[in-house]
């Protein structure tokens, strides 16, 4: 009977490891790819990107950076163009593998902070998709909302820090 269960755990554990592996993919992400589409991100913005896939912090400054005065559709258009141009780079399965959450794991983060990172690109990915034409077709709302996000950073830092704990 030993032997018998034994291996039927054997088949269980394989079960739900191959079941695990196919529901959340594996870490696949091709560093060397990475860096260098992070390499052209940088030279795209102009800005330092060194650090923004360790640091999410990092990461909402360089856009707030980006987003400069007279407020204008055009640096949201920079921003946008800039994590266009870097997830065309990666192409879609680097994407998943880099940027989802077992890959950002993989790459040392940890998990609270790996859903943080999604969070805050799904956010960009409406900004940069569904909400862009909103901004773009109203100029008082472009001024408004980039106003917003560059002026009260102390107010938008809190409320990333409330979502990074919840």
């Amino acid at each position: 009977s030993s032997p018998l269960f034994g291996m039927k755990l054997a088949i269980l554990l394989a079960v739900l490891c191959g079941t695990s592996f196919a529901q959340f993919g594996t870490d696949n992400c091709v560093s060397a790819q990475f860096q260098a589409c992070n390499s052209q991100l940088s030279d795209f913005w102009r800005v330092d990107t060194s650090t923004a896939w360790k640091d999410l912090a990092s990461l909402d400054r360089i856009t707030q950076s980006l987003i400069v005065s007279p407020y204008t559709i055009d640096s949201w258009v920079n921003v946008c163009n800039g994590f266009s141009s870097f997830y065309g780079c990666l192409g879609q399965a680097q994407i998943r593998n880099c940027l989802g959450t077992v890959g950002l794991v993989g790459s040392g983060l940890d998990l609270s902070t790996a859903y943080n990172y999604q969070g805050f690109l799904a956010d960009w990915d409406f900004k940069c998709g569904v909400g862009f034409w909103t901004m773009y077709e109203r100029k008082v709302l472009t001024t408004c909302v980039e106003s917003t996000y560059v002026n009260y950073q102390q107010e938008t830092s809190a409320a990333l820090a409330t979502y990074m704990t919840a």
